[in-house]
């Protein structure tokens, strides 16, 4: 029998199949790159590069974080960093 980790990434392969599917089956545009994010190093990268040249000022200042802090009683870390991947995305 496979270890569990071995069946979450089969599992996580699957998804990510089915998600491209899903999306071709909608019809997203013929000149799309479909990529998995994870698979592209220079993705990570530049997440981390931005994130040590990103001041935190900056973070706390975005308005989708002080919405959803409002709801918690503090930001979290993901809420702070999630602006670099997404940049990172752009970049690419």
């Amino acid at each position: 029998m496979p270890s569990r980790s071995a069946r979450t990434l089969k599992e996580l392969r699957r998804q990510v199949r089915e998600l491209a599917a899903h999306l071709i089956a909608a019809g997203i545009p013929e000149r799309t790159t479909l990529y998995v994010q994870r698979c592209v190093r220079a993705h990570s990268e530049a997440s981390w590069l931005l994130s040590c040249v990103t001041p935190l000022g900056w973070l706390q200042g975005m308005t989708q974080l002080k919405e959803k802090s409002k709801k918690q009683e503090s930001a979290t870390t993901t809420l702070l960093i999630y602006p670099m991947p997404q940049a990172g995305d752009f970049l690419l």
